[in-house]
């Protein structure tokens, strides 16, 4: 899908069992993707599918600081 406005295009994440549309420069969607599947990865791993957003932001701020 595109936003015609910003020239960006709106794609679609997969993370924690949950769909998330970002909106990205078309060069940056490779690069995002992969990071989504990082992300999603990390979270299956960890047993966090279904969690509530605000328990995977907390997660997500623990790794980060880890």
């Amino acid at each position: 899908m595109s936003n015609q406005v910003s020239g960006q295009i709106n794609v679609t994440l997969g993370i924690g069992g949950r769909s998330h549309v970002v909106s990205v420069a078309p060069e940056e969607e490779a690069h995002i993707r992969t990071l989504a599947q990082m992300i999603d990865d990390r979270v299956s791993r960890l047993g966090l599918q279904g969690q509530t957003e605000a328990r995977m932001l907390l997660f997500a701020a623990l790794v980060l600081a880890d």
